[in-house]
Parts: C-alpha cells; structure tokens; sequence
C-alpha cells in the first residue's frame, strides 16, 4: 500500500515538474524572439530617424540598455549627441505595433 502511494506521489511530482517546465519554457521562447527581433543597433536607427524627421539635429544616436518587459515592449537608454556637441540622454518605450516597432505614444 505504501509502495503505490509513493508511486503515485511520484508521478504527480514528474507531471507537475514537466507541466511547470513547459510553462516556462514557452514563456521565455516569446522574450527570445522578441529580443531577436528587435536590436539595440536597431532601436537607435528607429530613435535616430524619429528625431531627425522633427527636425532635430542629430549627430550620433546609442542605445546602451535595452530590456524587454514582454514580446513587444522594449525600454531603452538612449544617449544621444546633437549637432551644437551636446550630449543627451533619455529613456525611451518601444512597442511593437501591427509587426513594427515604434516610439511608444508616438505617430507620424
């Protein structure tokens, strides 16, 4: 009687295990492609060509933090350099919207 209980304990234990490593499994696929999908050489093009498009001049744009908080939100630390030598930096929201990233808030 004791044998099947532990049995049967541990193939509860082996379901849970599996069914919790597939979970998280898929759960970091999503953050993978999205990481994939999106650079940080990219991300200071998309911020580059945003702010030359407003006419801002606009010397030399890099992202030198960019985290995901899901498969299409992306936060980067953008420092940029303008035309009069100023250095600038801000945090910026990227979304992915309808397949493309954007500036979060942010249309043309």
């Amino acid at each position: 009687m004791q044998k099947k209980a532990l049995r049967t304990l541990l193939g509860l234990a082996l379901i849970f295990a599996l069914a919790s490593g597939l979970l998280v499994g898929c759960s970091q696929t999503a953050l993978t492609s999205a990481k994939s999908d999106l650079t940080a050489n990219q991300a200071a093009e998309l911020i580059y060509n945003d702010l030359t498009y407003h006419g801002n001049g606009i010397g030399k744009v890099s992202v030198t933090n960019l985290t995901f908080s899901d498969r299409t939100t992306a936060m980067a630390d953008v420092t940029y350099v303008t035309a009069e030598g100023k250095n600038s930096t801000q945090k910026v929201t990227l979304k992915k919207m309808n397949g493309q990233w954007e500036i979060q808030g942010h249309q043309h």
